[in-house]
């Protein structure tokens, strides 16, 4: 900028004083001509009124060519005077953002927020993922949950603005008012309970905003849940579930180290639940209760309430497995939300 500017004042400059120069050389021209007319009228003794008159007009002629170089300075005055104020102005003075960050620095809070807003906390579609991948994905929604002298899994069933939210089973949630949360990488937060459910074995957990950390998010999903919600949800679905397979996650010793592999046999009535629940025929035992069931693409379809499990065994382990269909827990989350409103 600074360059084209200077090279059309430049550029202009010696037509500017060529335009002068021909006009002072013009009137100069003229000047000494009347001149030389008024000595030749005084030594002819020519009248005083033709004097006066010639006179009259030598003084025009100074004037003009007074003019005329007053002017031709000033140009060349204002010409370096542009010149030197545009060589003053700095890069910075052009363009002042040029030197400044291009992104806004934000704080955790907002990065979590605008997360929150974007649906970018929860766990991706696994479409075509091999059992490897799925696991791995997986597990970053299950949890291992302690209330008191009790411990069983649960899940990352949502991200709010408030906080995060987990979804586990009502009998190990009651056994206390607050309680611990281990995630799949291994770090440990506190949590409090947030409701319980009427129907179901089921309640949520509550971690506020303050406690999470980056790497927490990082590391960790909210489930990715199929969104049917209504009365007749189990009859729409369940031919589609049937015969297929899934992955079940859970964390009786240790966050997400359990993972076994079963298929749907459909959603049943349970006597001993007294509710519609999702059947799987596979491998459960104690403390994976609270742990998900998930399909071939990621997607929750349950989270793990009990089995084909005898009072009296002494070993609390089945390979039939009954689980809270996810569309129920959605129902019953919002719900609880409508309550809070």
């Amino acid at each position: 900028m600074k360059k084209g500017i200077c090279g059309l004042y430049i550029l202009q400059m010696p037509f500017l004083a060529l335009f002068f120069y021909a006009f002072l050389f013009h009137n100069a021209s003229n000047y000494v001509k009347l001149v030389n007319r008024y000595r030749y009228c005084l030594n002819s003794n020519i009248e005083l009124r033709e004097n006066r008159i010639i006179m009259k007009q030598i003084m025009t002629e100074l004037i003009r060519v007074s003019i005329l170089i007053i002017v031709c300075c000033l140009s060349v005055i204002t010409v370096t005077a542009e010149e030197v104020i545009i060589e003053s102005i700095t890069s910075e003075e052009i363009c002042p953002w040029d030197n400044r960050p291009l992104i806004q620095s934000t704080t955790y809070e907002d990065e979590y927020l605008g997360a929150v807003k974007l649906g970018a906390l929860i766990m991706p579609e696994l479409a075509g993922a091999n059992e490897e991948t799925l696991y791995e994905e997986a597990a970053k929604c299950v949890v291992r949950i302690v209330m008191g002298q009790y411990a069983g899994s649960g899940l990352i069933w949502s991200m709010e603005e408030e906080g995060m939210v987990i979804a586990a089973n009502k009998h190990l949630l009651r056994e206390a008012a607050y309680g611990t949360v281990t995630f799949s990488n291994e770090m440990v937060l506190p949590a409090e309970i947030l409701a319980f459910s009427q129907e179901y074995d089921l309640g949520f957990l509550f971690i506020p905003r303050e406690e999470l950390t980056s790497e927490l998010l990082r590391d960790c999903y909210g489930v990715r849940r199929i969104q049917m919600v209504s009365e007749k949800a189990g009859e729409q679905i369940e031919e589609k579930l049937e015969n297929q397979n899934i992955m079940q996650i859970a964390s009786s010793q240790q966050a997400a180290a359990d993972c076994y592999k079963g298929s749907v046999k459909g959603i049943s009535f349970v006597p001993e639940f007294q509710v519609f629940l999702l059947e799987t025929a596979c491998y459960s035992k104690a403390g994976m209760s609270g742990g998900g069931v998930f399909d071939e693409k990621g997607y929750l379809l349950g989270m793990i309430a009990g089995g084909n499990v005898e009072l009296e065994a002494s070993v609390r382990e089945s390979e039939i497995t009954y689980s809270i269909p996810a569309w129920q827990i959605e129902e019953e989350y919002r719900q609880l939300r409508i309550t809070e409103q």
